[in-house]
């Protein structure tokens, strides 16, 4: 029963982000690791399509995560996926 139930999970994620409109979705190029301002212009980027209440006191450190999952990101794309990878809204959580 647990794989079936694997299946309808794997399944519904992949309608969802089929259905996610692409001019929704943030894409990790090579120039936005061309400085750490551009990498900056990324995050508020993102910021401005996924978080409405961000506190002050936690960007530092949330910021610094998003610059791993960029990377991450960016690493995957140029691995040569068979998918595009995009950052979603849990791109600076832990």
């Amino acid at each position: 029963m647990l794989p079936a139930l694997t299946m309808v999970a794997a399944l519904a994620a992949m309608a969802l982000a089929a259905s996610t409109p692409a001019a929704n979705r943030i894409y990790v190029s090579s120039e936005d690791f061309a400085s750490e301002e551009s990498l900056r212009g990324l995050y508020e980027r993102w910021c401005a399509l996924y978080r409405r209440d961000d506190d002050p006191g936690d960007k530092a450190q949330r910021f610094a995560i998003f610059k791993a999952e960029a990377r991450v990101v960016y690493e995957l794309n140029e691995a040569g996926a068979r998918v595009k990878h995009h950052l979603n809204g849990f791109a600076d959580m832990t």
